[in-house]
């Protein structure tokens, strides 16, 4: 699902994996593609279907730096209690997604939180929707974009549907976070309430992390948001050392 690019950004976007993982490729040597053994015909190589695979994780929003193999499971070792969480929301996906069912991930900045929802979103969508045969549409915005987002939609007819499409028309709406967005508090808890009672109505699920614990919630933005949260996701506090400080000693040591 190319839900956040233009044709022309996802091609871009297609091209620049290829760049990364095509060219240099060891098995097709930079062609894409292999030949079937015993045919004249050729399949796609792994080297092109993961450049887009990624492309289109890229243009549903998933930031770029997590799609890279290194970012695994294995980085969530300090939350050990709320990563398998997670993953076994991820193993009953489709339970969940039926349900309706969704994750609210908190907890101090810099523990892993996106990373988590990104991780998320990475296996989520290889799996197939049986609703409709194809792979599930799962969009990943941060809450100060889709905030600036629903101010353009009201002069911007194509903003407007773009917006109408992340809300209504994701399989997996991720919301990362959430507490750390500019603009008056009343119009975004206006706002918020509005996305996850449309995502309510229609029993799809949504993810959101934040700074905030849900009583943190309650006080910042409203008792309707609160309840929201705590009828359609499962509590995920994230707790641990400060993943960014690690990494960044982890490349002052090598360098």
């Amino acid at each position: 699902m190319k839900m956040l690019f233009t044709h022309e950004e996802y091609q871009n976007e297609v091209k620049r994996w290829q760049n990364r993982l095509v060219v240099n490729c060891p098995i097709c040597k930079g062609v894409g593609s292999v030949d079937k053994p015993g045919t004249t015909k050729a399949t796609m190589c792994k080297c092109q279907e993961n450049s887009i695979k990624n492309a289109r994780l890229v243009a549903s929003g998933v930031p770029r730096k997590y799609l890279d193999e290194s970012w695994n499971w294995d980085e969530l070792n300090n939350n050990e209690e709320s990563k398998q969480k997670v993953k076994k929301y991820v193993e009953n996906f489709q339970q969940n997604y039926f349900a309706g069912k969704g994750l609210y991930i908190y907890g101090r900045q810099g523990r892993g939180k996106s990373l988590m929802e990104s991780l998320v979103a990475r296996e989520v969508s290889a799996l197939m929707n049986p609703d409709r045969g194809s792979n599930y549409k799962i969009t990943f915005i941060i809450f100060e974009d889709l905030v600036k987002m629903s101010h353009e939609a009201r002069s911007d007819i194509s903003v407007s549907k773009k917006l109408n499409m992340i809300i209504e028309g994701s399989d997996l709406l991720i919301i990362d976070n959430v507490g750390s967005e500019t603009g008056t508090q009343a119009y975004n808890t206006k706002f918020l309430e509005l996305v996850l009672r449309k995502r309510d109505n229609s029993c799809v699920p949504t993810i959101i992390s934040s700074n905030y614990t849900p009583e943190q919630i309650q006080q910042n933005y409203s008792d309707t948001i609160h309840d929201f949260i705590l009828q359609n996701s499962e509590l995920v506090f994230v707790q641990g050392e400060n993943f960014r400080q690690k990494n960044q000693v982890i490349d002052e040591d090598i360098y």
